[in-house]
């Protein structure tokens, strides 16, 4: 541009130092011509240059273009997936929250089974313990009934000589009675025959008839001993039997 205005000026001296003349007119055109040209020339090339840098310029918007149209896809897609992390988020919180709450309904539900399941075992060691005494009571009872059997047992076994021992003596005793009764009278009779025979009043007595009423006497004297000896081992067999449990058979 500066090379152009110089131009200019030489054309301008030299209309001024030739006059009218066509030579230096002609001079003046060719010389403004190429002005013209050459500043043509200029303004196109610089034409050309802001085109390329336009397209440049153009090109590049384009690429950040697409690269905040790939960025804004992405950030679609991260947003997506944010969005989407977030309500799997918020699900799994629900089904945490659910889970919690019905962890803490079970929790509940365990507890009172506890407290019912401990007082039952309360109410089992209470019966347990019941149980257990009642069975040392029985044991001890057992234990107590056991002896007592045994000692029925060796008694039954002895019983049957008590009861034989008391039937014999019972049968000694009747004899015994019989025996005396018949000793009685005899002793009667030799009582009476020995007092005549003292008295001298009858020759029908005889002379040992007081021998034999001593002897009758001393005989009756003997059964009445045996009969009271008797009579009290039946009276010991009988308080025996009733000491150990034994019952007298009826005869």
């Amino acid at each position: 541009m500066e090379k152009c205005v110089v131009d200019k000026k030489n054309v301008s001296s030299m209309f001024a130092r030739a006059g009218n003349t066509k030579t230096t007119v002609l001079a003046g055109v060719v010389c403004f011509a190429l002005g013209a040209a050459a500043g043509s020339a200029f303004i196109s090339h610089n034409t050309n240059q802001e085109i390329i840098v336009e397209r440049e310029n153009h090109q590049k918007f384009i690429q950040e273009h697409s690269t905040l149209v790939s960025e804004n896809n992405q950030l679609r897609s991260d947003l997506s997936e944010a969005e989407q992390t977030l309500t799997t988020t918020n699900e799994r919180e629900q089904k945490t929250a659910q889970s919690v709450t019905e962890f803490r309904d079970k929790s509940v539900e365990l507890r009172k089974e506890t407290q019912k399941l401990s007082t039952e075992l309360k109410q089992l060691k209470s019966t347990l313990e019941e149980q257990e005494t009642a069975v040392e009571e029985l044991t001890a009872s057992n234990e107590a009934l056991k002896e007592r059997t045994e000692i029925q047992n060796n008694v039954l076994e002895t019983s049957k000589v008590f009861f034989q021992d008391q039937l014999r003596l019972q049968q000694e005793v009747n004899e015994l009675h019989t025996q005396r009764a018949k000793l009685i009278n005899t002793l009667n009779s030799l009582v009476k025959e020995c007092q005549i025979y003292l008295d001298g009043t009858s020759w029908d007595a005889k002379s040992d008839s007081c021998d034999r009423k001593k002897v009758a006497s001393d005989r009756l004297k003997k059964i009445d001993e045996s009969i009271d000896a008797k009579q009290a081992k039946i009276v010991k067999i009988d308080q025996t039997s009733e000491a150990i449990g034994l019952q007298k058979k009826s005869q």
